[in-house]
């Protein structure tokens, strides 16, 4: 089961009545669906071109323009070590412009 299946269930099973607790489950189940997709259809194309390196909630990609990415799918957000420079809220886009052209 995935996990964003699992928080919807586990939303659908909570009977109580308050909205920041319904808020709180709609962005767990964002954050889920973001990192399912990332891995079920980016990482194998970053994996065939680059060293992808699996962390907890992180991915390191190794490259050899940008040098070493690190990239939280959940918060979609990309780091850029070398430049010590972080881009938010598109970091997947980013990696579809730069690195999978």
């Amino acid at each position: 089961m995935k996990e964003s299946e699992r928080i919807r269930l586990e939303a659908a099973d909570d009977k109580s009545d308050n909205d920041y607790r319904d808020v709180n489950y709609i962005r767990k189940i964002k954050r889920a669906e973001r990192r399912e997709s990332f891995e079920q259809y980016t990482l194998p194309l970053l994996k065939g071109k680059y060293n992808v390196i699996q962390k907890d909630n992180q991915f390191d990609i190794l490259t050899n323009k940008f040098g070493r990415l690190i990239y939280y799918p959940k918060a979609n957000s990309l780091l850029i070590v070398k430049d010590n420079y972080w881009i938010k809220s598109y970091g997947l886009n980013w990696i579809k412009k730069y690195l999978l052209k």
